[in-house]
């Protein structure tokens, strides 16, 4: 059996020599057969490129993937899976936040689920601060709310797969990538394998990066925000003939002075927030269907430094 790693280098200069020599170890201990070790280089403006291509000289199981530019974490990972050829494929980041050595607890949760297509980390204790502890915390609940399929919260990177839900995943066409989302579409039996992760200080994942995952991934599992328009539509509706009523009713039966200027305006700013709001979820939608007709790559290769070498 087949063993491929993949990872991704982006700003991984002083981590790439490390994770490889206990990737290696883990691989050796936990899987009988020949190894792969996939690196795809998103553009990484440090010396990560050529870190890796001096570990491939002393070590010929090493295939590079560098790409034209930087296209991101998500396309990176999903090129690195179409480059693999191993039965089992083992994708995970290569800063070291998240020990190579889970590949031992992936491994077991296979065999112990024979089912199961995919075993993948989730952290034990969401990291960051009480801020971002409680903001994830609320995204993954109403996320997991209006998905379509079941989305896991607080994922790792780390997952360990067979060939046939590789195979799945790649079959998903999106250009405005979520990889998150893909698993979760790709569908099969997949189990979570709890695990500690780390923290290597200044993260290139910056609130900005976060958000525009975090609204892809929503595009792309659920329509629900589009069904909410009409639901809020009806309501506001629903709310001003109320407010009619009430204000007819005030001013027929006592004549007191209900502020009809004051309604007005209140109906304007209601009115108009609602618009605004339905505008902005028309406008993710419309953008997501953009990128999609486009059509255009999700990442451009560069060279191949390996087997399949360009």
């Amino acid at each position: 059996m087949k063993l491929s790693v993949v990872t991704t280098l982006y700003r991984s200069e002083t981590t790439v020599t490390e994770f490889h020599r206990r990737a290696s170890l883990a691989a050796s201990r936990t899987v009988a057969g020949p190894t792969e070790f996939v690196y795809v280089n998103d553009g990484s403006p440090d010396r990560s490129l050529e870190r890796v291509l001096d570990l491939r000289r002393e070590d010929s199981r090493i295939v590079v993937v560098d790409l034209a530019r930087n296209f991101g974490h998500h396309p990176a990972l999903l090129t690195g899976l179409a480059q693999a050829s191993g039965d089992l494929v083992f994708l995970i980041d290569s800063d070291l936040e998240e020990p190579p050595e889970l590949l031992d607890a992936l491994r077991r949760a296979l065999r112990d689920h024979p089912g199961a297509d995919a075993a993948y980390g989730v952290q034990e204790r969401r990291k960051g601060g009480w801020w971002e502890r409680a903001t994830g915390n609320l995204w993954y609940g109403l996320f997991r709310r209006l998905a379509d399929v079941p989305y896991p919260a607080d994922s790792l990177t780390a997952r360990l797969m067979t060939r046939r839900y590789v195979d799945a995943v790649l079959l998903h066409g999106e250009r405005g990538l979520d990889l998150w989302s893909v698993f979760a579409l790709a569908g099969f039996e997949q189990v979570a394998v709890s695990a500690a992760k780390g923290s290597k200080g200044a993260t290139s994942y910056t609130f900005g990066k976060r958000l525009g995952v975090a609204l892809t991934g929503l595009t792309a599992l659920s329509t629900v925000p589009l069904l909410l328009i009409p639901a809020a539509g009806c309501a506001l509706l629903l709310l001003g003939l109320a407010a009619g009523a009430a204000w007819l009713l005030s001013a027929w039966t006592n004549g007191a002075d209900v502020g009809l200027s004051g309604l007005v305006l209140w109906s304007i700013w209601l009115v108009g927030g609602l618009l605004l709001t339905a505008l902005g979820v028309l406008a993710l939608y419309a953008g997501a269907i953009l990128r999609e007709v486009k059509a255009r790559p999700r990442a451009i290769v560069r060279r191949v430094y390996g087997p399949k070498e360009s």
